[in-house]
């Protein structure tokens, strides 16, 4: 994956400072980060970086993207694999995400990552680390205040229908719902019990009933390969080689008719 995701980046920096000199990562810089607080703070640190309040993300990828980062599809590649990110050797994030997965989960992974990059966990063990970046992308696709204001601070039962609305508004899962809702105390250890309990039985653990359909496949590397052929800084062949399939969108058009 390491190998795969270097090339990719080689060829996407290279176009983005040929074609956009200026442009710098609109990433904050990590920050220190020991305990569940730390990553509900940083995640809305983020968001106001970015200006987002706390209405729904649109599209993460394309928010990634536009703020300066590299988002790397990868297909083939193990079930087990959702995610990586770093920091390419000029400061610019990084991160590949599984395509094998729905396109919440995707979401999820890509926030996710995006918690690694941004705090610094020093001395915690792997598994706290990736439990804080699980917060962290909790709070960044659902803050805190949205989640009150959707579900209200005390809730008995959380009804299945209600949650697959939310899904589809918010590109956040139904489970991720439920324990975003335990995580801010708006129900109790009892109810989000019975919740878990529904999606095992009912096998939809990786397959909710509801289903999302998101705008997660990235565009910058396609955008700024056809840029620089319709240029004529790169030939169709080197086209194909930075962004396979590329040149082929219209092929199937035809020529263009007068009108």
């Amino acid at each position: 994956v390491k190998a795969f995701a270097s090339h990719v980046v080689e060829n996407q920096l290279w176009l983005q400072e040929t074609l956009f000199p200026e442009q710098r990562t609109n990433l904050p810089e990590p920050q220190n980060a020991l305990a569940l607080e730390d990553a509900e703070r940083i995640a809305g640190e983020l968001r106001s970086a970015w200006n987002l309040g706390d209405a729904p993300i649109d599209s993460l990828t394309s928010l990634v993207e536009d703020n300066g980062g590299v988002v790397i599809p990868c297909s083939e590649i193990s079930r087990g694999f959702d995610g990586l990110a770093r920091r390419s050797n000029r400061g610019f994030p990084v991160a590949v995400v599984s395509m094998q997965v729905p396109d919440d989960r995707r979401r999820y992974n890509l926030a996710h990552e995006l918690g690694h990059l941004l705090m610094k966990c020093e001395g915690l063990a792997p598994r706290d680390e990736e439990q804080l970046a699980n917060r962290f992308a909790s709070a960044l696709l659902v803050p805190a205040h949205a989640a009150l204001q959707e579900f209200g601070s005390k809730r008995r039962q959380l009804d299945l229908n209600e949650l697959g609305i939310l899904k589809r508004k918010y590109g956040f899962s139904m489970q991720g719902w439920v324990r975003r809702a335990r995580e801010l105390e708006i129900i109790d250890d009892a109810h989000y019990r019975s919740r878990c309990i529904i999606f095992s039985k009912n096998h939809w653990k990786k397959m909710e009933p509801v289903p999302f359909h998101g705008k997660e496949d990235p565009t910058r590397l396609r955008l700024m390969t056809l840029r620089a052929l319709a240029e004529g800084l790169i030939t169709r062949d080197r086209a194909e080689q930075i962004c396979p399939g590329c040149t082929r969108a219209l092929e199937a058009v035809g020529p263009a008719r007068k009108l």
